[in-house]
């Protein structure tokens, strides 16, 4: 659900859609198979910023288990049913994945560590291998977070589409949501608004941005627009679906609120 919520500050439409891959292996006809037998289940998810977490995570977790039932039905054909619009490059339904990595052999220590990339070693009997760590230079969607449980707690690792983001961009984004998912552990009954917090990068960022050393715009843009409105008073200055305003009454409706605000400042109403 935080991952939804991540992904929507960072100009996802809403609902959010995120793919989950499942596996396809539901009975003992596909145990002679080889290879990987897995499907993609998409999630539509509310990202509303005052619906509260609970809830919401509720809904996914009651949407993931409906899907998993239906699991074997290919993505493709789904896509036949919906017809979604289609462009050139980018994947149908779904362009961002979240993947939980599960460990098919319990038993073999350190399997997981090196399905998630990391360098470690593999004891199969009297074989020992050890994992070699490259780096991943395609993504076949937008971006695929990887969860990789172990020992010491959850891995995670944001697989990206390069030509699409940066390394910079990217890491991001990992930052963005791994300081959503700090502000939900400290706090209870959070509403999703509670969540979306600065990562420590956006936060200096912004941090610099708001303090540099530039003076004031000097006219103030207050000044120009009444230089625009003495000048050429119907030029239309604010158009709306049903009503436009020209630079002179805008001038007047500013006036206005500035004349109640300075009332409130001085006590009277």
């Amino acid at each position: 659900m935080l991952w939804a919520a991540t992904l929507r500050r960072y100009g996802t439409p809403a609902p959010v859609v995120v793919g989950v891959p499942v596996t396809g292996r539901t009975g003992g006809r596909h145990g002679a198979i080889g290879g990987l037998c897995t499907n993609t289940v998409p999630l539509a998810l509310d990202v509303e910023p005052d619906r509260l977490l609970e809830p919401l995570v509720a809904a996914a977790r009651a949407q993931l288990t409906a899907g998993m039932d239906a699991g074997l039905y290919p993505l493709a054909r789904a896509v036949e049913a919906v017809r979604p619009d289609r462009e050139p490059g980018r994947t149908p339904l779904v362009e961002t994945l979240i993947t939980y990595q599960e460990n098919p052999l319990p038993d073999v220590r350190g399997l997981l560590e090196a399905l998630s990339g990391s360098e470690t070693e593999l004891a199969l009997d009297t074989l020992v291998l050890r994992t070699v760590p490259i780096e991943r230079r395609s993504c076949r969607y937008d971006l695929d977070l990887v969860v990789t449980p172990g020992p010491e707690g959850l891995h995670l690792t944001l697989d990206y589409a390069a030509d699409l983001f940066t390394e910079r961009t990217a890491r991001a984004v990992l930052d963005t949501f791994c300081a959503a998912l700090a502000a939900s552990e400290r706090t209870y009954g959070a509403r999703l608004a509670d969540l979306t917090v600065l990562s420590d990068h956006d936060a200096a960022l912004l941090e610099r941005i708001g303090r540099c050393a530039t003076p004031p715009l000097e006219p103030s843009l207050l000044q120009r627009v009444r230089a625009v409105a003495e000048h050429t008073p119907g030029a239309p200055a604010i158009q709306g679906p049903h009503q436009v305003w020209s630079h002179a009454e805008f001038t007047r409706q500013v006036e206005r609120v500035a004349h109640a605000l300075r009332l409130v400042d001085d006590g009277r109403s």
